[in-house]
């Protein structure tokens, strides 16, 4: 199974295991933030949440704000939080 496994294809299953994070992971979501915020599109985003001042004016905090909203790991049971487990 990869990253980008159709859900369709596969059968649900019940994630209840701590997910590992390596070194490469976390280095492919820095580069992939690094891309997409220097577009027009993230760059107009960026403008808009800093004149609503959901953000101050320099890339760093959106780079922050974009990694917790789409990488942050999610509770995996009732009571267990993901665990940020750098391997590698």
């Amino acid at each position: 199974m990869t990253n980008y496994s159709s859900p369709d294809l596969m059968p649900p299953q019940v994630v209840d295991e701590e997910e590992e994070v390596t070194r490469e992971e976390i280095q492919e979501e820095r580069d992939f933030i690094d891309s997409v915020v220097d577009t027009t599109v993230m760059e107009i985003a960026r403008e808009w949440m800093v004149s609503k001042g959901l953000l101050s004016d320099d890339k760093v905090s959106f780079k922050r704000f974009l990694h917790r909203m789409w990488f942050s790991l999610y509770p995996r049971s009732r009571r267990t939080k993901g665990k940020y487990t750098v391997q590698g």
